[in-house]
């Protein structure tokens, strides 16, 4: 049997730590010999125009918010409609807490649960064999076939880091944790994901050595809940993992994926002083008023929000700072919003990523009161947003002119060059008509451009656009290493 003729199609939403799970999928499914269709990119909704159809087609679910389950519900029937032929795996932390409404949707639509994602890793290899006993060519049951490999493959490993492999993105990612021991009472993926498990240290740090010597130029660190990282072995917490990181890497940058306010110790300080960590930091906050975050089963107020970034800016140089907020909590008064927007305008965040309250069900806050009505909500996130556009102008005005490392980005499904600098700004990537560039970098350019996709560089920040927060592109100065 030739895996080629059976084609794979993957599409995630959600977090970071989605995206990297659905990598390490499809890292099994190619080695394997399956072709692996490149949809993780595409926000618009599958054609099925200029691509092979897809025998089986795999989802990532999100159960972060109602709007999120409403996509995954959206991509399930849309892509039953335009490749009817193909199965449908639905997987991910909708399809733990929601697996019988999702298996309503269609026959040919087998729901995996969040928590046993892990054993898709083995279904390539169960499902090539299975397929040579068969004899190879079209399976007219293959839902109930794939459906039966799902439920009889043994049970995923303990959670582990991740692959070197990616397909999807540019900038490599490795899971140092999953889950989260906290309560917070709006939080749906705590109860999909369950409580915290931390990966071995030393398979962290073999998985980024083997990263970096495959010339990735960053490395994510992802997890749910980054702050509650124990390690198995040494018993490390989050800043002496990172330590132990730096130690025992040489180039790569190392990127952390979102913190909570108590995650910025005095150890943690000193640990990103090091110029590998990039100064990106995205702090869970979701509001700026006591009651409503003590409302919410969060252990920190706003002093704490408030040292936690003075603290980091004394650390790096106007290092890019984002928050979560959620409006429209319920009980959130008018004043509880005005100390929230206090609060941002008074740290001026680089972004702020606003989320309109969602009740979750399960969770205690799906029947707190008093609910605040929907119109509300939405009116105080466009004012948070317009917030944050002028934090992203003020912060890209500090940066112009200057030269900043980089990674090299490269969209195939948009056909895209870009740069994603070390604090977080992503520009349009593009050549210096007088630079001296070696003759594979002018190759790459014009050419391939996927050649250096993950590369570190160094670019140089172009004059904003008038009127508007972004820049023009990003000028390629050089290429550190690949």
């Amino acid at each position: 049997m030739n895996p080629s003729s059976f084609p794979v199609r993957f599409d995630t939403l959600g977090c970071r730590l989605n995206q990297l799970e659905t990598e390490t999928i499809a890292a099994a499914f190619r080695a394997e010999g399956f072709p692996v269709i490149d949809s993780a990119e595409n926000e618009s909704p599958p054609s099925g125009a200029g691509q092979p159809a897809p025998s089986l087609c795999v989802i990532n679910t999100c159960a972060v918010t109602a709007k999120a389950e409403q996509k995954a519900r959206r991509l399930i029937r849309l892509l039953r409609k335009t490749f009817p032929e193909a199965v449908v795996i639905v997987t991910g932390c909708y399809a733990q807490t929601d697996s019988g409404k999702i298996q309503g949707i269609d026959r040919r639509v087998v729901v995996v649960p969040g928590r046993e994602k892990d054993r898709l890793k083995n279904l390539p290899a169960e499902l090539k064999r299975f397929r040579e006993k068969a004899g190879g060519g079209r399976l007219e049951n293959l839902s109930d076939i794939i459906r039966s490999l799902c439920g009889s493959i043994s049970a995923p490993p303990p959670v582990s880091g991740g692959t070197a492999v990616f397909s999807f993105h540019s900038r490599a990612s490795i899971k140092i944790q999953d889950g989260c021991s906290n309560r917070c009472t709006f939080c749906k993926t705590r109860i999909a994901r369950g409580p915290s498990v931390s990966v071995p240290e030393t398979e962290i740090i073999s998985g980024i050595q083997n990263i970096e010597k495959a010339g990735w130029g960053e490395i994510v660190l992802t997890g749910i809940n980054l702050h509650q990282y124990s390690g198995p072995q040494t018993g490390a917490d989050l800043p002496g993992l990172l330590s132990m990181i730096l130690d025992s890497t040489d180039r790569i940058f190392i990127r952390i994926s979102s913190l909570y306010p108590e995650s910025i110790t005095g150890d943690f300080i000193s640990v990103i002083k090091n110029e590998r960590v990039c100064p990106f930091f995205h702090l869970s906050i979701q509001s700026g008023s006591p009651g409503i975050i003590s409302r919410m089963g969060r252990s920190y107020g706003p002093d704490e929000i408030k040292n936690a970034v003075r603290m980091l800016r004394e650390a790096k140089e106007n290092p890019f700072i984002s928050c979560d907020i959620i409006t429209g909590f319920p009980g959130e008064t008018d004043r509880d919003f005005e100390l929230t927007e206090e609060l941002c305008g008074e740290i001026g965040f680089a972004h702020i990523h606003v989320f309109p309250f969602s009740p979750r069900p399960g969770t205690e806050a799906a029947s707190m009161k008093p609910a605040v009505p929907e119109r509300v909500s939405r009116e105080r996130a466009a004012r948070l947003e317009a917030l944050s556009r002028e934090g992203k102008k003020r912060y890209s005005a500090y940066w112009t002119g200057r030269e900043i490392p980089a990674v090299w980005e490269y969209s195939a499904a948009a056909k895209k060059l870009k740069a994603h600098t070390v604090n977080s700004l992503s520009l349009p990537l593009v050549a210096d008509d007088g630079a001296d560039y070696p003759v594979e970098v002018k190759e790459a350019l014009a050419v391939n451009p996927l050649k250096f996709r993950g590369a570190q560089i160094i670019v140089r920040i172009s004059e904003p656009q008038e009127n508007s927060p972004d820049f023009t592109n990003a000028t390629l100065v050089k290429i550190l290493f690949r």
